[in-house]
């Protein structure tokens, strides 16, 4: 191959290269190529799944949601809640291990209430009614107008003790605004 033949190659090559990438940036200017959905989108995709009853689509797309940013809490309880919509007990003990993964991220802390509240209505399916008072209790020292974890520490005490023998305190005190 002659110098001068081997420079036009070099120059072809050189130019069909710069001619692809010019396409390709093209193409993804054009949106053929979509970006990676966000964290935030794919949770709110998740939970459109869930409202349309598909728990397991929800699951998937939560975990790629945590996986894009790990400390978007609101991706944990999404899953925590898909997982609930399971009948079984296993389902449960998921969602509490999903939980206990938001509350051990520091950047999730806004979220912790409520989901010391979810692992207190798990707990209470499960029928461990000493860890859905401790969840629930956790809830309330967090945010003591939370009335739903207020009901939920009603409901395990009722069912660890009869009502009209150990009344409790918080039962009747309204939390204000």
């Amino acid at each position: 191959m002659s110098d001068l033949t081997s420079r036009r190659w070099l120059a072809s090559s050189i130019w069909t290269v710069a001619v692809a990438l010019v396409v390709l940036l093209a193409v993804d200017v054009a949106g053929l190529f979509p970006p990676p959905a966000s964290a935030l989108e794919l949770s709110m995709q998740a939970r459109a799944e869930l409202a349309a009853g598909r728990p397991a689509t929800a699951i998937a797309l939560c975990d790629q949601a945590i996986a894009v940013d790990p400390d978007l809490g609101q991706a944990y309880l999404t899953k925590s809640r898909a997982f609930l919509e399971r009948p079984a007990n296993d389902a449960r003990w998921a969602a509490i291990r999903v939980l206990d993964d938001l509350l051990s991220r520091q950047g999730t802390r806004l979220l912790h209430g409520e989901a010391h509240r979810a692992k207190g209505d798990a707990y209470l399916e499960l029928e461990h009614w000493n860890d859905a008072l401790l969840s629930y209790t956790a809830a309330i020292e967090i945010d003591e107008h939370d009335r739903r974890a207020y009901l939920g520490r009603r409901e395990a005490y009722s069912r660890l003790f009869e009502l009209e023998e150990h009344p409790m305190p918080d039962w009747r005190r309204r939390p204000t605004h």
